[in-house]
């Protein structure tokens, strides 16, 4: 298990990285006008308007982008959070994700097959078995899905007789 921890945090520490490269440019649209709250409090309102309804108060200090005026009246939008990833890094996470997904999907899927296999006693034949009968156990998987069936203990003792007929008439 310890090496599948290092595996999982080398790819969590590189997307985080390929993601950060970018955050600190500026971003944001050229054609809008931005702005900084400077009263101690600023009351954001339904409408242009003393007569409109107090939707949000916003501290000193907000960052606000300045839509539309009207009447003295500002339209305003507030972004919590105004930076945006950019288009590269986005694209960069998105590829990390995706192979990480499919790498974590084909590392399960193998590792319910061994499982499989194991329940047939049949022993690992290469070093990925064998990689996969010591990092997932039976016991692991059955912590990792819990809802899944357990196999059911074949008993090689029995003895099963065919027979070729049908409906009493030899084929």
């Amino acid at each position: 298990m310890k090496s599948r921890k290092g595996i999982w945090i080398f790819w969590i520490v590189v997307c985080a990285l390929a993601g950060c490269m970018f955050l600190n440019q500026d971003h944001s649209d050229a054609a809008s006008a931005t702005g900084v709250v400077t009263a101690s409090s600023l009351n954001v309102r339904s409408g242009a308007g003393t007569n409109y309804s107090v939707v949000n108060t916003l501290a000193k200090g907000t960052k606000v982008t300045v839509l539309n005026t009207a009447d003295g009246w500002y339209e305003i939008e507030v972004t919590v959070n105004n930076e945006k990833i950019p288009m590269l890094a986005g694209k960069i996470i998105t590829w990390c994700l995706i192979i990480f997904m499919a790498a974590d999907s084909l590392v399960s899927a193998a590792a319910l097959m061994r499982q499989d296999q194991r329940e047939k006693n049949i022993p690992a034949s290469n070093v990925v078995q064998q990689w996969l009968d010591e990092n997932y156990d039976d016991e692991t998987l059955y912590k990792i899905y819990p809802k899944a069936k357990k196999p059911k203990k074949v008993d090689k003792s029995e003895n099963i007789t065919y027979s070729n007929t049908r409906n009493g008439a030899a084929l």
